[in-house]
């Protein structure tokens, strides 16, 4: 081994003389003379690096991310509440034009009440809600992607905890889950991005941009130091391993909306699209980016993480719920979803009672009110 090893040790040692040499300055300086480099402020020759650039992509990545936000949350503010609060308004004017109608509407209430509250955590949701909900919490397809490794993973459960293991495995996908990773994220991602930056050898104003763009953008942790242990740990098939291992997490703007289902068409009263709008949302498993070997059939399969923020996976919460409600079309990840373009709450009222008819009078407008008043003594 020794003998093996004593040409590249040997080739080192000259490697790194030679350097030195290279290094060493042809002319000693005197002792306790200092000089000064010659500082400017161009990106090639500035001691702090390119002063604008790093800036300059953070502030414009913001920006294109909070358009994103934007656009999504004015599609239907609060999408869910208002869809509920229609719903809500067209029961009971249901129940008021017919009162036999009661035990059916507050059935429906509580099948609706039910699918919100399941479609929010997927824990305690049927597989058709688990089936529409992914397509807006994780990208896929039938050959690839998220949605396609989340299906496979109870395959790989031990049979005895599968169904104890379900619900969080469900959870994972939830956005409910989105909103745990973007509460968490303008925290993490900061010093992620830093410690990136300073990886990559970046320069020290490089590296200050780097805090700020994690802040607002997030960042993504590479988590290969750890595929020994889990390639190790016997949870795959023997001939399929992890490759590749990262988390991304979200900044204050980050979107998410890398999921399967396409950007939502808002149409008028007419069918006509007036705009399109692209999908806001994410979940926890969406948030992983892994590489995988050895699969059947596809052999290797990579899946990019995809950061969510706390805005964006609320307003994608908002609309997971909306859309459970009865809110757009088309959110199987068959189609385009397709909105109005009036908000359902833009034109929300609550139920009038019917005028009562005495003989061609309505007592609301024969009632004197001002007599009403005098006799009560005002």
């Amino acid at each position: 081994m020794q003998h093996a090893i004593k040409p590249y040790a040997t080739a080192g040692v000259a490697i790194v003389g030679a350097g030195l040499i290279a290094a060493a300055p042809a002319v000693t300086p005197l002792p306790q003379v200092h000089t000064w480099p010659d500082l400017s402020l161009t990106a090639d020759s500035s001691p702090l690096g390119d002063l604008s650039t790093p800036w300059t992509d953070v502030f414009n990545t913001a920006s294109d991310n909070l358009d994103q936000l934007t656009r999504g949350f004015l599609v239907a503010p609060f999408v869910g509440f208002q869809q509920a609060m229609a719903n809500l308004n067209g029961f009971m004017q249901q129940i008021q034009d017919d009162p036999s109608t009661t035990n059916a509407v507050i059935g429906e209430i509580q099948t609706q009440l039910k699918a919100a509250l399941s479609s929010m955590t997927l824990m305690n949701a049927d597989q058709d809600t688990v089936n529409a909900v992914i397509h807006q919490t994780m990208d896929g397809s039938a050959l690839g992607g998220h949605s396609l490794i989340f299906g496979q993973i109870p395959g790989f459960l031990p049979p005895e905890q599968a169904d104890s293991l379900a619900p969080i495995i469900n959870f994972l996908g939830s956005p409910m889950s989105a909103v745990m990773m973007g509460a968490i994220g303008p925290s993490i991602a900061p010093w992620v991005a830093m410690m990136n930056s300073i990886t990559e050898g970046d320069s020290f104003n490089e590296i200050l941009a780097s805090w700020l763009n994690g802040f607002l953008n997030g960042a993504t942790l590479n988590l290969d130091s750890l595929l020994p242990a889990i390639n190790g740990a016997g949870l795959l098939p023997e001939t399929m391993s992890v490759t590749h291992m990262d988390i991304a997490f979200g900044g204050l703007l980050s979107t998410g909306g890398h999921v399967s289902a396409t950007p939502i068409d808002v149409v008028d009263a007419d069918g006509n699209t007036v705009t399109t709008v692209d999908a806001i949302g994410g979940s926890m498993f969406n948030s992983i980016g892994l590489g995988l070997s050895g699969i059947p059939i596809l052999n290797n399969l990579t899946l990019e993480s995809d950061a969510i923020g706390p805005l964006g996976a609320w307003i994608g919460l908002s609309q997971v719920i909306g859309a459970q409600l009865g809110w757009g079309t088309g959110w199987t990840g068959k189609g385009a979803p397709e909105v109005p373009l009036t908000p359902p709450g833009s034109d929300l009222g609550f139920p009038t009672l019917p005028e009562f008819d005495d003989g061609g009078s309505s007592v609301a407008t024969d009632f004197d009110f001002s007599g009403f008043l005098d006799s009560l003594g005002f």
